[in-house]
């Protein structure tokens, strides 16, 4: 019996071996080397890419933590002066002694330049001399003009600059707020700060009330 050869040759097309003699074989091999060379530079292209926007992240978190530690100190100077400015004004209005008057003219001053240099200002509706720089600067003039006659009391003295220092350091808090979501753990070390002068305030309203209990002592 004749038997049939089931297994039927295939003509199969390889590219794994192509005619470099021919234009045709040559564009092949040139395509694979091209293809061969650009993988890796993708991959490359693709590394570099993540690699720079991490960067990227690392610096701009970095700038955040600058910035936001340049704006609490520029704060605490502010608060520090303001706290200053208010006992010596309280010692002047307890006292009625004119020589403190030239001290408390230098306070202002100094009080005025840490205000000026905010680098930032955080507009606020309630209150409303809290919108800018400039309200707020025009209230605390319009407040110090009214003392030429001493006509305030050292308690109404401790309540007004009180009130603005919580406000403004209401403003730290909110920055640390922003800085935790952003910047991670660099918030601690703001956090703590923000401490600092929260203590700093209560203890300058201490030495405020503790100066006008010692001018009136010694009347």
């Amino acid at each position: 019996m004749e038997q049939t050869d089931l297994f039927v040759p295939i003509k199969r097309c390889c590219t794994c071996k192509e005619n470099l003699s021919t234009k045709r074989g040559q564009n092949i091999i040139l395509v694979k080397i091209l293809v061969l060379a650009i993988i890796p530079i993708i991959v490359l292209v693709i590394q570099g890419g993540i690699t720079i926007a991490d960067d990227n992240n690392h610096v701009r978190i970095q700038n955040k933590v600058e910035a936001d530690i340049k704006f609490s100190v520029e704060i605490g100077l502010l608060v520090h002066n303001l706290q200053i400015e208010r006992g010596t004004t309280t010692m002047y209005v307890s006292s009625g002694r004119m020589d403190i008057l030239p001290v408390l003219q230098r306070r202002r001053t100094m009080t005025d330049i840490s205000l000026n240099a905010l680098g930032e200002w955080i507009s606020l509706s309630t209150p409303s001399y809290f919108r800018s720089r400039n309200t707020y600067f025009k209230r605390l003039r319009e407040y110090r003009n009214t003392f030429d006659s001493l006509n305030k009391s050292s308690s109404e003295v401790i309540r007004f600059f009180s009130y603005d220092n919580d406000v403004i350091l209401d403003w730290l808090g909110s920055v640390i707020t922003d800085a935790k979501y952003v910047t991670g753990t660099s918030w601690q070390p703001l956090i703590a700060y923000h401490m600092i002068l929260l203590s700093k305030e209560q203890a300058g309203m201490e030495r405020a009330l503790g100066g006008v209990y010692y001018s009136k002592g010694n009347e």
